[in-house]
């Protein structure tokens, strides 16, 4: 008797589990079909099918771009990353958080512009002392000044001008980075100020969210300086409500 209710307690265990990831495959596809209705992009199928398992894993309790150490990028344009990213590469990111962790952990160099305290000592609790020396954190507050070119549609950030931090990345030399990532505020202005800062022989821009009318500015800087564009859509990590675009820019 006590052998078939364990087995029964077990049975209702795994048959809830089966109904749970049952309900985020359905979810799951109703987020592919909105992103195909909204982009007109297609995901390769077996793109959607192999990313699935990670993106269901990455839902669960606890896990976070910081708690995982990696951004919250789309997963193709994680896989482009990993085959590009190397040891000694000098990267400068607008916007802190799993990204921090992904390249310093990788042997990269990295400056990090950051608007936000709160993130910049999220990030450092969770980097060695050895890693801290490879990390430049700079935080830039914005002001209550907005001008136009300066200003985020981020909630909590209207009325604000981040013309400081988006022109923190004047006071690197030019062409002295192999990886840009805009994922902060101010994302077109960012895109504008950071162009000159990329080395001109394989060095790349990478922009998330990058789908949002509102970057449209910096996407068509981005197109008419690159030599080659990659467009990754789809599913990405810590997600639920929606499937969106990463874009890449070597140069």
């Amino acid at each position: 008797m006590g052998y078939d209710s364990e087995g029964s307690r077990g049975n209702n265990a795994t048959s809830s589990k089966t109904r749970h990831r049952l309900r985020a495959a359905r979810h799951y596809q109703s987020l592919y079909a909105r992103y195909k209705r909204n982009t007109g992009q297609r995901v390769p199928a077996l793109e959607l099918i192999r990313f699935f398992d990670p993106w269901y894993r990455s839902l669960g309790p606890g896990r976070s771009p910081i708690e995982d150490g990696i951004p919250r990028i789309v997963f193709s344009a994680l896989d482009f990353l990993e085959k590009r990213i190397a040891p000694g590469m000098r990267v400068l990111e607008f916007g802190t958080g799993g990204s921090t962790l992904y390249f310093l952990r990788r042997g990269c160099v990295l400056a990090s512009i950051e608007h936000d305290e709160t993130w910049t000592e999220a990030v450092s609790t969770r980097l060695s002392p050895k890693l801290q020396k490879e990390w430049t954190p700079l935080l830039v507050p914005p002001d209550a000044t907005p001008i136009a070119e300066f200003c985020s549609e981020q909630p909590g950030s209207e009325g604000l001008s981040f013309q400081a931090y988006v022109r923190r990345a004047e006071g690197f030399e030019d062409g002295g980075f192999d990886v840009v990532m805009v994922d902060g505020r101010a994302r077109s202005a960012c895109i504008r100020h950071a162009l000159p800062k990329i080395r001109r022989d394989g060095g790349i821009l990478i922009l998330d969210d990058a789908e949002r009318p509102r970057y449209e500015p910096g996407r068509a800087l981005a197109d008419a300086a690159c030599t080659r564009r990659f467009v990754f859509g789809g599913p990405g990590p810590f997600e639920s409500k929606e499937f969106w675009q990463t874009v890449i820019w070597q140069f």
